[in-house]
């Protein structure tokens, strides 16, 4: 794709330049932190409308949209501590307030754990992913108190650390210190009833989470304990509740680059780099010697971010002819397949021997010609057998790069059909030639 760079002479000329400042007027707005703001939100999360069993520890929360679309939520909640995901005799993680009670003022994701002796921080990782790119997401952690000297904490990033959310304590009583993108309980003497417990049914524990209007694909909350307990106890928060987001007008799928180059043993080595892409399953490679008939040839798996550019290095195991032609297509989460671009590369420089013809044929007279094109100079043997595999002649010959015509004698042959055998290294080139 060529871009041409207008300078503001064209712009003035064009009529455009109150344009550029109104660009630039937003850019710099933007680096001020200016964005736009979230006033009204399209969809949020129904904890009655979606099916979660207690102790699910991966599952799939659907949300519907305003528009009749609708967006999933994939969770999973797992640590490297040892323990049980069942603390105070509740089995985890569950629905809060399904079955179970309030750990804020309003449904959540109960995750409780209790970890085993000597586990100190004893990590639990709550990872989320959209189906499709949000943006004005925003939820509530709740239950962040403390017990004695154990101390919850949590820290929330999105699309892999790229993005940070702000934390807002929702409580003039809270029981929570906020700290950038974390969150950690007082303990005594915070609290309503100023001992570090957030209590059942209030906000004393609970701080909002907001993205803004930043665009995300993931998020990911670590709880943790922050004390210097190295036998902690159990513990719970509630996470996602009043979970709401807007959806965002996605770009389509973008190809930057799409290149074949060849490997050390003459292999393709496809290179791709994209932008956007989201609910994509798969790419699908397909070869053609001819830029018409195409068969599959390879298949890889999507990064699928469309926050960032997704870039790809994949050799695919077929062998090169003089031409080739690579065909990709992407194919989405639900199975369509839609064709991106097509490129194509020569391998004749991956042989010793990218063309050979032998003339006049049939040959009327006391020799023949030979025609070679190389890759490169090197040696050649030529071996002439005839129909029983008797050998003939044998010459060796050294090729220049390029065209190259040798001569051969055939005076001793009688009149019949030949094989002439060209070798170089361990590529063989064989080719018959009528002698009358």
């Amino acid at each position: 794709m060529i871009r041409k760079c207008l300078t503001t002479s064209d712009l003035i000329n064009s009529g455009r330049f109150s344009v550029l400042i109104l660009v630039v007027t937003l850019i710099g707005n933007l680096q001020l932190g200016w964005s736009q703001p979230c006033d009204t939100v399209e969809s949020k999360l129904d904890w009655k409308a979606v099916e979660w069993v207690d102790g699910q520890k991966n599952g799939t929360l659907r949300i519907d949209t305003d528009n009749g679309d609708s967006v999933l939520l994939f969770v999973s909640i797992s640590t490297f501590a040892r323990g049980t995901f069942n603390a105070f005799g509740i089995s985890t993680p569950y629905i809060d307030g399904r079955r179970q009670w309030h750990l804020g003022k309003s449904y959540d994701l109960g995750v409780m754990f209790d970890p085993m002796p000597g586990q100190d921080r004893s990590e639990v990782f709550i990872d989320i992913r959209f189906s499709r790119p949000v943006s004005c997401l925003s939820f509530e952690v709740s239950d962040i108190d403390a017990s004695g000297s154990r101390r919850d904490s949590i820290m929330i990033t999105g699309n892999s650390g790229r993005k940070l959310p702000t934390l807002t304590r929702l409580s003039s009583l809270s029981t929570v210190g906020v700290r950038g993108h974390t969150a950690s309980a007082l303990g005594y003497p915070s609290g309503p009833t100023r001992s570090g417990s957030s209590l059942q049914d209030q906000d004393a524990g609970t701080v909002s989470v907001e993205f803004g209007s930043d665009i995300i694909e993931t998020v990911s909350i670590v709880y943790f304990e922050a004390s210097d307990e190295k036998d902690p106890g159990g513990r719970g928060i509630g996470v996602l509740g009043n979970l709401v987001f807007d959806q965002v007008k996605l770009d389509p799928l973008t190809i930057v680059e799409y290149t074949i180059d060849k490997d050390d043993e003459c292999l393709p080595l496809l290179k791709l780099e994209t932008q956007y892409e989201y609910n994509l399953d798969e790419y699908i490679v397909e070869y053609s010697y001819d830029g018409l008939n195409y068969a599959e040839a390879y298949r890889f798996n999507a990064h699928n971010s469309y926050v960032q550019n997704n870039r790809y290095a994949e050799a695919i195991p077929r062998k090169l002819n003089n031409e080739n032609y690579f065909r990709i297509s992407g194919k989405s989460k639900y199975g369509e397949i839609f064709p991106l671009d097509m490129v194509s590369v020569t391998g004749s420089d991956c042989y010793n021997f990218t063309y050979v013809n032998i003339y006049p044929n049939p040959s009327y007279k006391d020799f023949f010609f030979v025609e070679i094109e190389t890759s490169r100079p090197q040696e050649t043997d030529i071996v002439v057998y005839d129909q029983s595999g008797k050998q003939m002649l044998k010459t060796r010959h050294e090729l220049k790069k390029g065209n190259n015509w040798l001569k051969i004698s055939s005076k001793s042959f009688t009149p019949g059909v030949y094989h002439v055998r060209f070798a170089a290294g361990d590529e063989i080139v064989s080719r018959k030639v009528s002698i009358i």
